[in-house]
């Protein structure tokens, strides 16, 4: 493919190995080297957090190099506001990397006049007019190769971090003020075009999810033979369902319905021994071992009641309430922890057509009414016993069961394709970032393309 913008005519060695080599003209600048402040950061002290009042900005609130603020801590009242203010006071154009935690190293650029405040895993760094534009040094300071050096100097502790006598010595490659304005108006541009591909991709993947959970709804209360003949299910949730269904109440299809282990788990853990499953290997419905945990063969034999065969079912408690996922045979003898756990009789009903319903819509808007406790919401086996299920005769819910595992696996492996398409024009994206703010692609003049 012919590239569409031809490199500078001359460059020379930046001096900095991850830069590499930069146009001739540019100079290489340490951040303290182009801030009209110095690298400052918010106050290290947790305020007291109010319903309302100034906005408290802290780590989670950067998203997508922009600030959220239907993200943020909470608010601040004026008094504490304005005496956080004598330290730092964001203003528009001011840019934000965060210095600790995950997301070591995500930018933000103020784009609001509105006043807020923020705390300390927050850097700020204010461009001086007069040396660079906020809009460049924020796009350099994004692009992969800024990204890279942070990583670098990251250090840890309870977990990541950088340092912000680290943060001002950072480097960053930095042209000629006019040359600052067209790489940025050319990044702006471009990059909108890509975001906007990008946002349509996510929609068609957010329909395609949508229609997956018609189908699968759709499919475990009203079957797949079209035409069969409807009768009222006697429960208002329900509605109709085909005429040689029942509806029953889990308690009347289950041999087994307990908790996992609860209790304390300081020194409970094995570099290897019988595995040990918790709420956070329930992703997507499927049990994925990641980070494995692991417990002593005594222990585990002394916790009997929370030993998995194939086919239970597995209902997340508490935290990302609601995840269901059937126990494969890999996972048969393995312990857990803080789950619901369902045996059904299997002359009635299997675990699979048990977790299909409660992953569908219906089950789904179940499990949350039926969730329980203000600050720490959860569900207990109590709640679990109550809930109606449509039950087909066996061989119906093995042929449902079929279908639309044939089916969602369609929708699925599209959904993987357009998030590859998504993940290639992402690093595209920061590609041509890196590219134009180091100089390896000349921009000028490019309006017109």
């Amino acid at each position: 493919m012919k590239p569409r913008w031809k490199p500078y005519p001359k460059m020379k060695d930046s001096g900095v190995e991850w830069i590499g080599e930069v146009p001739e003209g540019w100079e290489v600048k340490s951040i303290k080297r182009i801030v009209e402040i110095p690298v400052t950061d918010g106050p290290h002290e947790t305020p007291e957090l109010q319903d309302e009042g100034i906005p408290f900005v802290s780590a989670e609130a950067v998203r997508n190099g922009k600030i959220d603020f239907t993200k943020i801590r909470g608010y601040i009242d004026s008094k504490t506001h304005n005496r956080y203010c004598k330290k730092y006071k964001p203003r528009f154009n001011d840019i934000f990397m965060i210095k600790s935690g995950a997301t070591t190293g995500a930018i933000a650029i103020v784009q609001t006049e509105d006043e807020f405040n923020i705390w300390s895993p927050l850097a700020a760094v204010r461009v001086d007019l007069r040396v660079s534009l906020p809009e460049y040094i924020f796009l350099a300071m994004c692009s992969s190769m800024f990204q890279k050096s942070v990583q670098l100097y990251w250090s840890y502790g309870t977990q990541q971090n950088i340092g912000m006598n680290v943060i001002e010595n950072l480097p960053l490659p930095i042209p000629p003020l006019p040359e600052q304005r067209a790489i940025a108006a050319f990044l702006d541009r471009e990059t909108a075009r890509l975001d906007d591909l990008i946002a349509k991709k996510e929609r068609l993947i957010e329909l395609l999810q949508e229609k997956r959970a018609a189908l699968i709804t759709h499919a475990v209360t009203k079957g797949i033979q079209p035409g069969v003949k409807m009768k009222d299910s006697g429960v208002e949730w329900i509605g109709e369902v085909p005429e040689g269904w029942e509806v029953k109440r889990i308690a009347m299809i289950s041999s087994k319905i307990t908790n996992g282990y609860v209790g304390p788990t300081r020194d409970l853990f094995y570099d290897d021994g019988i595995r040990y499953l918790q709420s956070l290997h329930i992703k997507n419905n499927t049990i994925l071992f990641d980070p494995p945990y692991y417990v002593d063969r005594e222990w585990h034999l002394s916790k009997d009641k929370s030993i998995l065969k194939e086919d239970d079912v597995l209902i997340v408690q508490t935290g990302d309430i609601g995840q269901v996922a059937v126990v494969p045979k890999e996972f048969e003898g393995c312990n857990c922890h803080a789950l619901i756990i369902v045996s059904t009789m299997k002359n009635v009903c299997y675990g699979y057509w048990l977790a299909l319903v409660l992953n569908s819509r219906y089950g789904q808007a179940v499990l949350k009414q039926m969730q329980t406790g203000a600050l720490h919401p959860h569900l207990n086996c109590g709640n679990i016993r109550e809930i109606f299920i449509m039950l087909p005769p066996l061989p119906e819910q093995h042929a449902i069961a079929a279908f639309l595992d044939r089916e969602t696996a369609r929708i699925d492996d599209l959904i993987a394709k357009i998030r590859q398409a998504i993940t290639t024009l992402a690093e595209y994206r920061s590609a041509l970032i890196s590219s134009a703010v180091t100089g390896k692609i000349d921009v000028r003049g490019s309006d017109t393309q």
